[in-house]
């Protein structure tokens, strides 16, 4: 069973880039995460698992779909959705993949940094 503390429920509602990030820092904390996700979010979670995948940092674990009966106060019956589960666990290079992203990141903003100020240096 998932740990609270490295399971994700992707919504359809938040940008997919937001599980992404929140997904490898859970790899990061915890070694594996798991996914989840009801309905319409279905494609972004596993949009979130394949771009991780993609880039390296995890390997796919484990999958499973059910259909989860959820049921409304003000209807007497419940409603089937479709639900898909996925573990990821921390590819092996993972820690070198995100160290080499880190570096990238921050001469990016370094090189950004630069620009602000050249740009705002008075003319002479």
């Amino acid at each position: 069973m998932a740990n609270q503390g490295n399971s994700i429920r992707v919504s359809s509602r938040a940008p997919l880039f937001f599980y992404v990030g929140l997904g490898k820092r859970l790899l990061a904390e915890h070694g594996e995460v798991h996914l989840s996700a009801l309905g319409f979010a279905v494609s972004t979670v596993v949009t979130v698992a394949e771009l991780l995948k993609k880039d390296k940092l995890a390997v796919e674990v484990q999958l499973g779909t059910c259909l989860e009966a959820l049921t409304d106060d003000g209807k007497a019956r419940p409603v089937h959705k479709p639900k898909l589960m996925i573990v990821l666990r921390k590819a092996p290079d993972f820690d070198k993949i995100m160290a080499e992203q880190a570096k990238e990141r921050e001469a990016r903003q370094e090189a950004r940094a630069a620009q602000q100020v050249s740009q705002q240096a008075p003319a002479q």
